[in-house]
């Protein structure tokens, strides 16, 4: 008897069983990339929420350095566009805290609370203007106003800063030294180691002829970048006075100090 001959696909098919679904395959993997692609939006918001988390966590911080940035990139171009950048800020803030005491006037004072940041900007612009009785009016409020700080990134208030040293320097280039002494001594109060204010009550000294004294503060500040020319000067100064006053004590007293190195 003749055996049957198979074909060549007959004989490399694969038995399969009985209840084999072609389409299986199909539909499972079809069920895997409809998961994926539900599950996708879900983990793209949820790190869009954490983003804008940390975003908030950080704008007050992050807004009060972006001010000093752009204040110190215009003013270093253009002062004037500082001011109107500036004002703006100031003015939106103002704006902003007035909405806000709004919706709350029972339980919320009503002032509104000016930023110190915008305020200390502004006075820094005018100063860089000579522009001594604006910078002034700015500096004053910034101090009015300077415990309205921001929070840090640990959730603390930040301590709050003191302007007087900064008053000071306006009211001394305004002509008003007795006032402008008290501001620097205040500022010392509050940090024994402002040595903006050290060095102008060793000006106001000068002014008042209290030469002694005015060494002893010079020579705090005398090996610090930014005042060892400006202490010479002032030696020089008073080297020149004391000569032509005929003060022989005061005069070795200032030779022995220009004499002496510079601390460095």
């Amino acid at each position: 008897m003749a055996k049957s001959k198979k074909t060549v696909d007959e004989t490399k098919a694969v038995k399969q069983p009985d209840n084999y679904d072609p389409f299986a395959s199909i539909g499972a993997a079809s069920r895997f990339n409809a998961k994926h692609i539900v599950v996708w939006p879900w983990l793209a918001a949820i790190f869009l929420l954490v983003w804008i988390l940390v975003i908030f966590l950080m704008a007050p911080s992050f807004s009060h350095e972006y001010t000093r940035f752009m204040s110190i990139r215009y003013q270093t171009k253009d002062p004037q566009k500082a001011i109107v950048y500036l004002e703006k800020l100031h003015n939106e803030a103002l704006e902003k805290e007035k909405e806000q005491a709004k919706y709350a006037r029972e339980t919320f004072n009503p002032k509104t609370k000016a930023n110190p940041t915008f305020c200390l900007e502004l006075g820094n612009v005018y100063a860089g203007l000579k522009e001594w009785d604006k910078a002034m009016n700015w500096y004053q409020k910034a101090q009015d106003c300077r415990a309205n700080t921001t929070i840090d990134d640990s959730g603390k208030q930040r301590d709050p800063y003191d302007f007087s040293s900064l008053l000071g320097l306006a009211s001394y280039n305004l002509g008003k030294i007795d006032q402008a002494e008290q501001y620097f001594k205040q500022a010392l109060e509050y940090d024994k180691n402002d040595y903006r204010a050290i060095y102008h009550l060793g000006r106001i000294a000068m002014d008042k002829n209290n030469y002694k004294e005015a060494i002893d503060r010079f020579k705090v500040v005398a090996g610090l970048p930014g005042y060892k020319q400006q202490v010479l000067d002032r030696y020089k100064e008073i080297s020149e006075r004391v000569f032509s006053a005929g003060d022989l004590s005061t005069s070795s007293t200032v030779t022995a100090a220009i004499q002496s190195p510079l601390p460095q």
